[in-house]
């Protein structure tokens, strides 16, 4: 069953198919012919082996040969495409590879030892407290700070903010201005022309619908919410087609419905586009749900990179237990008095401080006490009591180290 395109990829498909054909068309001009023929010498005689020439033939303009390739320059050949093979090796999965970065002023060491690897169609968040240091990372990774050691690779290109390199990375970050009297439209049109990207309405269109502004396209900013100039830098970040976008606190002075939308615009990003995204956020919250692997960050060093599943893993030995029954409050009271444990309430829910291994016990006293069990459940800790936990055990033992105890 063939996949029907909609009309705005169908009128992007043709956008592109133009700029194609245009370049093709450019020809290489050859060199000029005289407008008279020119009367060719005639054989000698040492040389009647030679077919006859006819004199009054036009001559034929025949291209220079190339030169031959001198062994240095094979040598060079040979390794461009042993580079070229290596990256689209990659480039397959590794979008993006941070490696022993560190950065370091005359003063102090501000972030030192970080190593992430964000690959094709994942979302890597990045959290950590006011200052501890993303900003910092999301404006080394794009060259707008100069590291002190360490690299970035780019699809397995080190990104030395070369034209190749940049066009693979699109950035939204924090002090990122635009006009207030454009339009959505005439800002990306802005834009793509400063920095010599293809211009087209269809492409334009296209972008501003992934980040849901195509309805809003010819609103001047000024009369937009804080959730859609969000979306727009995303929007701006995306306009040359990256294959990886630094998302630096897209959500910050966002309400809880704004911070939905944004949410659901880099989802699509991820899945539709295969773009490696690295986000960072102050709130862990922001990202639940949607990313991939979770790295915390605290004072410019690294304290743990884990998976979204292996966070809820881990927490397996937090777990604790809630039940609903038709008898909320004498459930709790019951359950205090009989297991000595405490209970609190969470809307018809009575959670019990106790481990998931307990659940037959507890099914068995609440059935003793004539109470209709009609649900229980795991409770694993949130990600925000999880990052809290990170944190704090980590600056007890920074304070561990420097007043010379154990840092175990």
């Amino acid at each position: 069953m063939e996949q029907q395109l909609t009309p705005d990829e169908v009128e992007n498909a043709i956008e592109e198919a133009k700029e194609i054909m245009a370049a093709s068309k450019t020809e290489v001009p050859l060199p000029p012919v005289a407008s008279s023929p020119v009367m060719p010498a005639l054989p000698l005689a040492s040389q009647s082996s030679s077919p006859t020439l006819n004199p009054l033939a036009t001559p034929q303009v025949t291209q220079p040969t190339a030169a031959p390739l001198r062994p240095s320059s094979i040598k060079t050949v040979d390794n461009d495409i042993d580079r070229i093979n290596k990256v689209t090796i990659t480039s397959a999965s590794q979008k993006l590879e941070i490696q022993d970065l560190q950065k370091a002023t005359k003063k102090a060491l501000v972030m030192d030892d970080i190593n992430i690897t964000v690959h094709a169609g994942e979302i890597f968040a990045l959290v950590g407290n006011s200052a501890s240091g993303k900003t910092l990372l999301s404006k080394l990774v794009v060259n707008l700070v100069k590291k002190t050691k360490g690299e970035v690779l780019i699809a397995g290109i080190p990104n030395k903010r070369t034209r190749i390199t940049a066009k693979k990375v699109g950035a939204s970050l924090e002090q990122q201005n635009f006009y207030t009297k454009f339009t959505p439209y005439k800002t990306l049109l802005q834009y793509a022309q400063l920095n010599l990207y293809p211009v087209s309405s269809a492409r334009i269109n296209n972008t501003l619908n992934l980040v849901d502004l195509k309805k809003m396209k010819n609103v001047t900013l000024d009369r937009l919410s804080q959730s859609s100039i969000t979306r727009l830098k995303i929007a701006v970040a995306l306009y040359a087609r990256p294959e990886i976008v630094i998302l630096d606190d897209p959500f910050r002075n966002l309400s809880d419905v704004e911070a939905h939308r944004v949410r659901v615009v880099i989802k699509t990003i991820a899945a539709t586009k295969n773009t490696a995204v690295l986000l960072t956020t102050q709130d862990i919250r922001n990202v639940e749900g949607i990313c991939d692997t979770i790295g915390v960050i605290d004072d410019g060093f690294m304290v743990t990179i884990k998976s979204y599943n292996q966070f809820v893993r881990d927490d397996s030995p937090h777990s604790r237990l809630r039940v609903m029954t038709t008898m909320p409050h004498y459930t709790a009271k019951t359950i205090e008095e009989k297991l000595n444990v405490r209970t609190f309430m969470c809307g018809e829910w009575v959670v019990v401080d106790t481990k998931p291994s307990n659940a037959q016990r507890l099914c068995d006293v609440l059935v003793a006490a004539d109470i209709k069990v009609l649900s229980m459940q795991r409770v694993n800790r949130s990600l925000s009591e999880q990052f809290r936990e990170i944190v704090s055990s980590k600056s007890r033992r920074r304070a561990a180290v420097l007043d010379g105890g154990d840092a175990s």
